[in-house]
């Protein structure tokens, strides 16, 4: 059983994103800002998903800043702190898609609502049994799925926990990297444009 705690703009939504998780036996705090993260310490979470969306007004154009990103502000809130902070974090995005999510902000998982719901439950129980700190993420892209790759120490060494393609940095234009299906294979690097 897995301790999470589900966070949305709306109360409503985040109770709506507990279910499957409660379903499968999970213990989960649905919550919505302002956060409390002494709250959110004491139920001891071993996971944290947050719900990121398109505010209406950006609808019909391109992000043109985080604050046209519902949910933004929570992901920097709990980056500066240092116990929320270590915790891996699952980011679903409605309406919204992750090129759109800034670099410089780091989560282990990103996930498109509702094209990725088959995945939700299962790559939430990943996070709490294989990811022990927060993952940084990386400019370059999964050869399998296209997601943003992440990396712990080292940038040559990349994982993508979408699809589970892990990736090693040969050179500034090559990879090598064994995909979902088990298979290595050779290719060059994409990056995040």
């Amino acid at each position: 059983m897995t301790r999470v705690v589900v966070i949305d703009h709306q109360t409503s939504y985040a109770v709506a994103l507990s279910g499957p998780l409660l379903a499968a036996g999970h213990e989960v705090m649905a919550v919505a800002p302002p956060l409390d993260f002494e709250g959110i310490l004491e139920f001891r979470p071993q996971v944290i998903v947050l719900a990121l969306g398109r505010r209406q007004e950006a609808f019909g154009r391109p992000i043109q800043g985080y604050e046209d990103i519902l949910g933004y502000q929570a992901l920097v809130e709990m980056e500066s702190y240092p116990a929320i902070s270590i915790l891996p974090i699952a980011l679903i995005g409605r309406c919204l898609l992750e090129r759109e999510i800034p670099l410089k902000l780091n989560y282990d998982l990103f996930l498109v609502f509702p094209e990725d719901l088959g995945l939700y439950q299962t790559k939430v129980e990943e996070l709490a049994t294989k990811v022990k700190t927060r993952r940084k993420v990386s400019r370059y892209l999964c050869p399998a799925c296209r997601s943003r790759l992440t990396y712990s120490d080292k940038q040559a060494d990349l994982l993508c926990l979408r699809c589970g393609t892990a990736v090693a940095i040969i050179d500034e234009e090559s990879i090598t990297y064994l995909g979902p299906d088990g298979i290595h294979r050779s290719g060059t690097v994409d990056l995040l444009k």
